[in-house]
């Protein structure tokens, strides 16, 4: 893989995050959501009614749930791939040590296996050893031990800041 593969899947990654947020604002709009009662998406062979999804955007309850989670999901897929990415361009490249001794390495992925695994705070010992890590005023700490990983650690804003960061490091700091 070449430098250039590299910033091009990562800028694909975050395109795929940005039409998965507009899917996402269409949701909320309850218009958009009531015509998907006689919708489906085919791809080929492939086709799936969409009346479940507006089934599940009736009740404002079921509704809030469901967008948060396909957020969550949306920042998940996000994460884990810019990560995974890198790591993979960095090893191939034999950057592996400047990966791994960029400033918030361990905290990038101690998130991204947060959010990739269980979404619960699972940290080894050496993990452990490594705490407290702080990353733009954001502290993460040892008492969070298996606790699960909640939203409002980072803020939406703030996971998205986490990708601009991984990315900006790939860009700048990887040869």
């Amino acid at each position: 893989m070449q430098k250039n593969d590299l910033l091009a899947q990562l800028t694909n990654a975050k395109n795929n995050f940005v039409l998965g947020m507009a899917g996402a604002s269409l949701l909320i709009d309850r218009k958009a959501s009531a015509a998907l009662e006689t919708h489906s998406v085919s791809f080929g062979q492939f086709s799936l009614p969409l009346d479940q999804v507006a089934t599940l955007m009736r009740s404002s309850a079921d509704r809030e749930i469901a967008i948060k989670e396909f957020i969550l999901g949306l920042y998940r897929a996000l994460l884990k791939e810019s990560f995974g990415l890198i790591s993979t361009y960095a090893s191939a490249t034999e950057q592996e040590p400047t990966f791994k001794g960029a400033d918030h390495y361990h905290f990038w992925r101690m998130v991204r296996n947060s959010i990739s695994h269980d979404a619960h705070w699972r940290f080894s010992r050496f993990d452990l050893s490594l705490l407290p890590l702080e990353w733009r005023g954001v502290r993460m700490k040892a008492d969070m031990q298996d606790q699960p990983f909640r939203i409002d650690f980072l803020g939406y804003d703030g996971m998205f800041q986490l990708y601009l960061d991984m990315a900006e490091f790939a860009e700048t700091s990887l040869i």
